[in-house]
């Protein structure tokens, strides 16, 4: 369910809309790919929770194939990036909200940031998420698990209602609209890159940063990622169908792309209005609440852990991993408290959302090659999830976590260049200052890091996508990029810790292996 939380959240009420505008009726297929893409790379990370199950997974993971450096950048980057989701969907949440009480939003000279009024209520809605986590994680799942109910069923009664109240199934193949693949397969695969696909099920992290406090992680942790993705991903399908049914032929006659749909709660909202129901409209508000507010709630746990994890990691101060007598990171949850507050006020929302971005995808890379690495590394141990077919899946992963990051385009990859740097300086800076040896800090097993970076850097650029000059035509991009992949993938994995390296992070971390 703290999966399912991350995956869906408010993106239900818009991803419909943008996919068919970039694939029409064929954005089906591209559900379907993104999603069995994105189980390959859960599937990843499955198998390291269930034997390495630690708090703030995705910051400590590399951490026992790559050393300090490595995770440090993987959980530097993530932590940026969590530290917006809270702001991101509370202010997603009061805007939503505006259209009852418009003391929310300050619409003057065209703003449409929070108010005044709209920031207090803002920070008291962060302070109820820091609360609830503060007092444990049984409390916390709970209230997610409570959440999470209304954000399954209510996108699901919806999609039904359209389907069996307002479809025309002609929409799928009608050549009047460009039939069922208008745009072809450049389409399909652009609204997985930047339909909101990719990025939806990308909140399956969240299970695996909280692994450390899961009973029988070896079990539940594998369960949970393919279980979320599957079931989220029958949910999207399920409204993307009701979409293309339930739009009007009015609003698609000038093509998929031209698609126009006003409404302020987005363009299902646009079709739940047309069907006259007051109870689905009811239900429509209550799903637009929970969304938002269930996936605040979870990030807010989330990035405490990761903070915790840094902490361990000495990058952070050491009083960041207190725990309190429920065993949550209380004083990670204050800082990030803090933090979110201060980007809610000075950081812009598009800018926010671009961090948010930018800052979370460099971390998934982290999946394929560790689980790989953690074959040869710790051969003889007994995995209760072991994943057929490794090598292929593997390569596969570490194909699709590039991808995330290079389908968010130009703009954003150098940003995420701008925020390593960061933490690399802050990094050093603490290391000089506490005197750690260089041979510490395991930086020649990271190096691989730089030629992948600019690698993906310089491929970005010369694409078509956000930010590229568009020398490299469609398909060939793709082709360039993949053996780009198997390259980089044996070089990372050939950079992993020795053996005894490896043990020695183990044993200080107390695991059981």
């Amino acid at each position: 369910f703290i999966a399912i939380s991350g995956i869906l959240g408010s993106g239900w009420l818009f991803s419909p809309l943008l996919t068919s505008q970039l694939a029409g009726p064929a954005s089906i297929i591209s559900w379907l790919i993104g999603g069995l893409g994105m189980l390959v790379l859960a599937l990843c990370f499955a198998e390291i929770s269930a034997i390495l199950p630690v708090a703030g997974g995705i910051a400590r993971i590399p951490l026992y194939s790559h050393g300090k450096t490595l995770a440090m950048i993987i959980g530097w980057t993530a932590w940026i990036g969590y530290n917006t989701a809270a702001p991101i969907q509370t202010t997603v949440l009061l805007s939503y909200l505006n259209v009852e009480y418009p003391w929310l939003l300050d619409t003057t000279a065209g703003n449409n940031q929070l108010s005044n009024a709209g920031l207090f209520t803002a920070f008291i809605i962060m302070l109820g998420f820091m609360i609830i986590n503060s007092l444990g994680v049984r409390l916390f799942t709970n209230t997610n698990t409570f959440i999470t109910w209304f954000k399954i069923i209510i996108p699901i009664i919806l999609g039904i209602s359209i389907i069996t109240m307002h479809f025309d199934a002609s929409h799928f193949t009608s050549m009047r609209f460009g039939g069922f693949m208008p745009y072809g397969w450049h389409g399909v695969f652009e609204a997985i890159a930047t339909g909101g696909i990719t990025f939806a099920f990308i909140g399956f992290r969240h299970a695996i940063d909280l692994a450390g406090e899961t009973k029988k992680p070896q079990h539940t942790i594998p369960r949970a990622l393919c279980l979320s993705i599957g079931i989220c991903l029958m949910v999207y399908l399920l409204l993307q169908v009701a979409y293309i049914g339930g739009i009007s032929d009015a609003q698609i006659a000038n093509g998929w792309k031209n698609i126009s749909q006003p409404h302020h709660l987005g363009p299902m909202a646009a079709i739940i209005f047309t069907l006259g129901s007051s109870w689905l409209v009811a239900l429509l508000y209550t799903g637009v609440i929970t969304g938002p507010f269930g996936e605040a709630l979870v990030s807010t746990g989330s990035t405490a852990r990761l903070g915790y994890a840094l902490a361990k990691l000495d990058f952070l101060p050491k009083w960041v991993a207190f725990l309190s007598h429920h065993q949550v990171p209380i004083w990670s949850l204050a800082l990030g408290f803090i933090i979110n507050i201060l980007v809610i006020i000075f950081l812009p929302f598009k800018g926010a959302v671009a961090l948010n971005s930018s800052a979370i995808t460099l971390s998934f890379i982290a999946g394929p090659v560790t689980v790989y690495s953690y074959r040869f590394m710790m051969p003889h141990i007994e995995r209760n999830f072991k994943l057929r077919g490794l090598p292929t899946l593997a390569n596969i992963g570490f194909i699709m976590a590039t991808c995330i990051i290079y389908w968010s385009g130009f703009t954003t990859t150098w940003q995420l260049g701008l925020i390593i740097l960061v933490g690399i300086i802050f990094f050093a800076c603490r290391n000089i200052y506490h005197q750690v040896p260089i041979k510490d800090l395991d930086i020649k097993q990271s190096l691989w890091l730089i030629p992948y970076y600019f690698g993906v850097l310089i491929i970005t650029y010369l694409s078509d996508y956000t930010g590229g000059i568009g020398v490299i035509p469609f398909g060939y991009d793709l082709v360039i990029l993949i053996v780009f992949c198997l390259i980089m993938f044996q070089v990372a994995f050939r950079s992993r810790l020795t053996h005894k390296r490896a043990i020695h992070y183990r044993k200080e971390s107390h695991l059981k292996y």
